[in-house]
């Protein structure tokens, strides 16, 4: 594959691996989109299928080939995959689009409507979260754009700002690497836009799927994804715009997404506050006061009172002194909100 000298409006990047069973619907619903004044390309990374995957682009490809471009790789992961899409794309703006979901058919027009025309840096959108039945699922960005869910789908990023601070997937981290861009990206941000509009069909479970088997033993893996956006941050000069953003995500993807995932592959009670206590301390050594958090304290779009009921600050506030009772508040908390399962799946 060429990369071609024409610049298109958006770059689609879809990674694929051993997806023949979902590939065809993802293809289908980016190539029937509604007529749009909007050009655009789908760069599709076999990321070394060894299904069917392969067959299915070749004939996309050459029916749309106008459109489709396929890249075939040996298999080194998603980020790598989705690295080599943007190296390879053309578009003045970039999203992605994983070979298991699919998108609505006002998906373009929609994704570049609400970042081109109004020169904004970034673009959010809702999503259907489908799981035998959809759920629409709302972004509560109201308060700070940290807040929104680590997947890098579901938002068009403008790819001057991706290549002016060299922003990539960090290979070496599977649980966690759409949290690495997407919150390095958001700090190198002056605006952003919410679209009310669920235009990305989000699958968030699937047959053989590898990441529930991986979060047990690799949920730490997110910590290195919260390490790598404070880094690229700090390399940037970009750091105190951004410190507490950065510490909201710590907080919420450490001490309490992390804590819900030890509790509940954990039986053994002193393992889990060992490894509560160690989530804590991770935390504490990059944020000493973290529980003075102003998005921690405003919770204005409501993530922490839905997670630990409404005196979620007595909850944080005694963790230290008091783990196991702060457990059980994580526990209760789980089984009462359930709105966000499976959260590390992309």
């Amino acid at each position: 594959y060429k990369k071609s000298g024409n610049i298109m409006d958006l770059s689609i990047i879809v990674p694929i691996y051993n997806m023949e069973i979902y590939l065809e619907k993802c293809l289908s619903t980016l190539m029937n989109q509604k007529n749009s004044i909007y050009s655009y390309e789908v760069i599709c990374i076999n990321d070394g299928s060894t299904d069917g995957s392969q067959e299915i682009l070749d004939i996309y490809e050459k029916k749309y080939s106008n459109i489709i471009k396929v890249i075939v790789t040996e298999n080194f992961g998603v980020s790598n995959a989705r690295n080599i899409g943007i190296e390879n794309s053309v578009g003045e703006y970039i999203t992605f689009v994983d070979s298991d979901d699919w998108v609505g058919e006002d998906f373009i027009e929609f994704a570049l409507k609400g970042i081109k025309e109004e020169n904004y840096d970034l673009c959010v959108f809702d999503m259907l979260y489908v799981d035998g039945k959809e759920i629409y699922h709302q972004e509560k960005v109201s308060d700070t754009i940290f807040n929104t869910e680590n997947h890098a789908c579901g938002k068009v990023f403008k790819r001057n700002l991706i290549d002016r601070y060299k922003i990539k997937f960090p290979v070496g981290i599977t649980i966690g690497e759409d949290l690495a861009f997407t919150f390095s990206y958001i700090c190198a941000i002056e605006n952003y836009k919410h679209i009310p509009r669920g235009i990305y069909y989000y699958r968030k479970s699937r047959e053989g799927s590898a990441m529930t088997s991986k979060i047990k033993d690799k949920y730490k893996e997110v910590n290195d994804a919260c390490i790598f956006v404070y880094d690229f941050a700090q390399s940037y000069n970009l750091l105190e715009k951004n410190y507490s953003g950065i510490e909201y995500i710590f907080i919420k993807n450490i001490i309490i997404r992390n804590t819900m995932k030890i509790i509940k592959n954990n039986r053994n009670l002193i393992g889990i506050c060992e490894e509560i206590q160690e989530q804590i301390s991770f935390v504490e050594n990059n944020f000493k006061s973290w529980k003075e958090n102003r998005f921690v304290i405003n919770d204005s779009d409501g993530y922490l009172s839905s997670k630990l009921g409404n005196n979620y600050m007595s909850v944080l506030s005694n963790i230290n002194c008091n783990i196991v009772k702060a457990g059980w508040y994580f526990a209760v908390g789980r089984l009462l909100f359930k709105g966000e399962k499976n959260e590390y799946k992309k």
